[in-house]
């Protein structure tokens, strides 16, 4: 059993809310940073590396074999959001998406490296390409700006997705600030930012099956009204009709083949 000893994760984000003012935000990529106290970023950034070949190793056996067509589909999918918001991206390298053979509704990314999206989440809830994409560009998000909470883990070489939710949960503020960055992203990409608006309703509907999952909270509901009002202050609601438009052939073959599994 190999035993790496028990490391603590400190966040590694600071932004403000003074980020987000206007359409315009050249600065987001200005706001990462900070201080790690007892331990490098590096480090931060090496045991998450350990614990994405465990957990990978452990669920390896649930892990889906995507054909070359829907590789492709979500490929183009993370390089159309890269290289539409390259002041928030910078140097991010793609990594790209792993989908995992599990009932539970679930996302989450790996500090620099690849996201993990489940069966349950895409076959039960994901019914259009924008809520697919926002899952995706919050999750790139995530994965190149590295948030992630404060925690202590010790790997043990067998690692599920139980063992890694203290270590995915930030807190309401963090939230907020990565909604930001997504709805931006969504709407330069050529995406309805309101697609991120519709995920969140979905979880809060569904709020039984996200709770034992995303560890969501009570506080699910305040986010979606917050990134509400954030959407009405920003005039996005007003320009919806810019952003509609029926899903690609790409995604209907990627989710076609997705409810054959």
């Amino acid at each position: 059993m190999k035993y790496f000893g028990p490391v603590i994760f400190f966040l590694v984000i600071s932004c403000t809310s003074n980020s987000f003012q206007g359409d315009e935000t050249s600065s987001l990529g200005d706001n990462i940073g900070g201080i790690v106290p007892y331990h490098t970023q590096k480090d931060f950034i090496d045991h998450w590396r350990l614990l994405e070949v465990d957990f990978y190793e452990s669920q390896k056996s649930k892990i889906i074999e995507l054909s070359g067509r829907s590789q492709r589909y979500l490929g183009s999918i993370e390089s159309q959001i890269k290289s539409n918001n390259g002041i928030l991206f910078g140097n991010f390298k793609e990594k790209g998406f792993l989908i995992i053979n599990d009932k539970k509704p679930y996302h989450f990314s790996i500090p620099d490296g690849k996201t993990f999206i489940s069966l349950g989440l895409l076959k039960k809830y994901v019914k259009s390409e924008g809520l697919l994409v926002s899952v995706l560009t919050l999750e790139m998000i995530r994965a190149h700006k590295k948030i992630f909470t404060k925690n202590i883990i010790v790997p043990t070489g067998v690692v599920s997705f139980e063992d890694l939710r203290p270590l995915l949960k930030v807190n309401l503020n963090f939230k907020n600030d990565v909604n930001k960055w997504a709805i931006y992203s969504l709407k330069r990409s050529g995406f309805s930012p309101l697609s991120l608006l519709r995920l969140l309703q979905l979880k809060n509907k569904n709020f039984l099956d996200f709770f034992d999952t995303q560890d969501e909270s009570e506080e699910s509901s305040i986010e979606e009204a917050q990134l509400k009002s954030f959407l009405i202050k920003s005039g996005l609601f007003s320009d919806i009709n810019k952003f509609q438009k029926n899903s690609s052939r790409g995604f209907y073959h990627f989710i076609n083949e997705i409810k054959r599994l």
